[in-house]
């Protein structure tokens, strides 16, 4: 410590009665400076704040669009509905489905376009595309005559032949 305090002390014409003073005030000014990113007086700090454009946001949020919202501290999820995205305030304003009077703001920097936030896209399945032109002929038959009010017709069905994955089909 006393070596600290030599170096951090007054020349010796400057000493007090009682020998040398440490410049506390001098590193607690230091400090200061360091802190507040050398601007003086009472001014307050200027925070640099990144602008996100909202045009950065994924292509999920969107006004009007339903997702999902993860509380972070309850870990419930609830279906919303986006309300308005606010570039100015750097927010996502939306409102839960179950009560529309509730609202809650996420900010831009709080959601990924990976979906893995508090706010999260409602994974939808893709609609299943048939992959034939229509059901068998013993199925139609039964379709129409179930339509007509007629019970299908029970007679001998045609014989189908095996195939197996050894043969060729020519």
């Amino acid at each position: 410590v006393s070596e600290v305090c030599r170096v951090l002390t007054h020349p010796p014409q400057l000493a007090g009665p009682s020998g040398p003073v440490c410049v506390m005030s001098g590193l607690a000014n230091l400090n200061r400076v360091l802190r507040l990113g050398g601007q003086r007086g009472n001014q307050a700090p200027v925070a640099t704040k990144m602008t996100i454009p909202a045009a950065a946001l994924p292509d999920w949020i969107q006004v009007g669009a339903t997702c999902c919202y993860t509380s972070k501290s309850r870990g419930d999820s609830h279906r919303v509905k986006i309300k308005s995205v606010e570039e100015r305030k750097q927010t996502v304003l939306f409102t839960f489905e179950q009560d529309k009077r509730i609202w809650k703001r996420v900010a831009f920097s709080e959601i990924s376009k990976t979906g893995d936030s508090s706010l999260r896209p409602v994974w939808k399945e893709a609609p299943q595309v048939a992959t034939c032109a229509g059901p068998p002929p013993e199925a139609q038959a039964e379709i129409e005559a179930s339509k007509a009010g007629a019970s299908p017709a029970k007679g001998p069905r045609p014989e189908t032949a095996e195939v197996s994955d050894d043969e060729e089909v020519v």
